[in-house]
């Protein structure tokens, strides 16, 4: 504790030298309509590791609004999308812009301060039964002083109905903090929030987020949003246009119990369990050696079973040396001591102008001498390969395509506490170990505020046999035990009413085969939603 606090008041120190020109942070591939546009246009960002600063989106935005060659439909998508920046524009020279609605709004020159509800409704009816799912829930963000931001959201998620999915273990929304089940409903909570210290070239930020590494469209195989938010520190540098470095060190859910800590309380109904403890640190830099090419190469570990350790806090440090040094106790049968680490890398290229692709190279184990032999080669790797297709045919349309794979036994370890996960969900691809997905899509964008999706998916999954065969008896082929395959074909219509005031409705056809039972299901679904949230 006392390291972290060390290095927020160096930080802070440099406050005169580093004059503050950011706000918020913004994953903004939660926000299509926003992702969509600097595909379109083929607008070259770095953003391989998210959030990004939201005052650099807004600038990008701004580049193409003013560029030539822009048609009416796709300048009033940006002006429309630029109005939900309100707050980093506002504090632009020579820009004017409304702001669209706020619960509660105050401004100055010393504090910003900005309320919005979070609301949602999402009624499913399909031929296995229906669920209700309803959120409510409160987000609220500003800045003070021009030098700190902040950001805090909680949501509260409610789930009924005779067939709903709390747990979305195989799926790939995102997990739940909270999963409370009780016969047909559930409840749960999820809550996020950070406070930044920003300076003229990144920033420095504690708090509770999903960070996304990686360059795909979809589901990134390196750190997905799949996973529960965990508690974080991070810091992002840039230090040209052309380069940026990425860090952060996570507290993660071990979810296994530790029995020494562990003990029954005065009520006898229930129990004070305490867990390892369980951390991640990443980082990475990436750069842009052309102006159509950008690349993203770094590492990660998991660690545990110790309290902090300081080489994963040091942000330029090399984490597979550090876990070379903390291992050194360990005798020649033991990992006791060690931690699990991976590299990665991930690239984007335009190699003319509407077309993009897009790769990603996740690396959990790797046996270089034996890399090609079947019977001896221990390659625990998972890849990505992505390919958009910007207006073939109309204006604002675009196809894309990604295809994931990951290898058997890729996420996991034999150490419990040291897999890649977090409360027992991936943090890289939602499928996890042994399964690949293809994704087909087309988008077209009829109004400003409507846009039109298909999108058609296959996904195959394979079993996961004993942690000790993925070690000393490698002899398993990919999709070994194979559980299911899944084809999927569904058509949405998103309309935004009203600056993050969504209406959504969507029809899809599934069918399903699973193999141990030689069944086959086929599933129509129907969903109808209205949500207001803040991105």
């Amino acid at each position: 504790m006392k390291i972290i606090i060390s290095i927020i008041i160096i930080i802070i120190s440099f406050k005169e030298i580093f004059p503050q020109n950011n706000l918020e942070l913004f994953n903004y591939k939660s926000s299509g309509s926003i992702f969509d546009i600097l595909l379109v246009y083929d607008k070259f960002l770095l953003d391989g590791v998210q959030p990004i600063q939201r005052v650099e989106l807004a600038n990008h935005l701004i580049d193409i609004k003013h560029s030539q060659g822009i048609d009416n439909t796709l300048s009033e998508i940006i002006s429309f999308n630029l109005e939900k920046l309100y707050p980093e524009l506002n504090s632009m020279e020579n820009t004017s812009i409304s702001p669209p609605w706020y619960l509660y709004m105050y401004n100055s020159k010393a504090f910003n301060l900005y309320f919005q509800p979070i609301l949602g409704l999402e009624y499913q009816k399909s031929t296995n039964g229906y669920s209700l799912y309803r959120f409510n829930g409160i987000n609220f963000f500003g800045n003070f002083n021009r030098v700190f931001s902040y950001q805090f959201s909680f949501q509260d998620n409610f789930l009924k109905g005779s067939n709903f999915d709390a747990q979305r273990i195989l799926s790939p929304l995102k997990a739940f903090d909270e999963r409370q089940t009780e016969f047909d409903q559930f409840d749960g909570g999820n809550y996020e929030g950070y406070i930044s210290y920003n300076f003229s070239s990144g920033n420095f930020s504690v708090g509770k987020y999903s960070p996304i590494v990686g360059y795909s469209r979809y589901h990134s195989v390196i750190l997905s949003d799949k996973a529960p938010s965990f508690p974080q520190i991070s810091l992002n540098i840039n230090f040209t246009d052309c380069l940026k470095f990425h860090y952060f060190h996570g507290w993660l859910k071990s979810g296994i119990e530790d029995s020494t800590l562990s003990y029954q309380t005065l009520f006898s109904k229930y129990d004070r369990k305490q867990y390892r403890p369980k951390y991640i640190a990443n980082h990475s830099i990436e750069l842009k050696p052309s102006k159509n090419l950008a690349l993203l190469i770094g590492e990660s570990i998991i660690y545990s079973d110790t309290d902090v350790q300081l080489l994963y806090l040091l942000p330029i440090s090399f984490f597979h040396a550090a876990d070379r040094y903390y291992s050194s106790k360990a005798d020649a049968t033991s990992s006791s001591y060690g931690g699990n680490s991976q590299i990665f890398c991930s690239f984007k290229y335009q190699p003319f102008s509407g077309v993009l692709m897009n790769g990603s190279l996740f690396i959990d184990e790797i046996s270089i001498t034996n890399i090609f032999d079947k019977q001896k080669s221990r390659n625990k790797v998972a890849f990505q390969v992505g390919l958009d297709i910007i207006n073939p045919f109309f204006k604002n349309n675009f196809y894309t395509m990604e295809f994931s794979r990951i290898l058997p036994w890729t996420y996991t370890n034999f150490i419990q506490t040291q897999t890649y996960e977090n409360d027992s969900y991936s943090l890289g691809h939602w499928l996890g170990q042994n399964g690949d997905e293809l994704l087909i899509g087309s988008y077209l964008y009829l109004l400003k505020n409507l846009k039109l999706s298909v999108l058609l998916s296959f996904i195959r999954k394979g079993g996961l046999d004993s942690i000790y065969i993925g070690y000393e008896d490698w002899q398993r082929a990919f999709l070994y035990d194979k559980i299911f395959s899944l084809s999927d074909l569904s058509c949405s219509l998103e309309y935004e009413l009203l600056h993050n005031l969504y209406i959504f409705t969507s029809l899809s056809l599934n069918r399903q085969q699973i193999f141990k039972t030689f069944e086959r299901k086929f599933e129509s679904r129907i969903i109808f939603s209205i949500r207001y949230r803040y991105y």
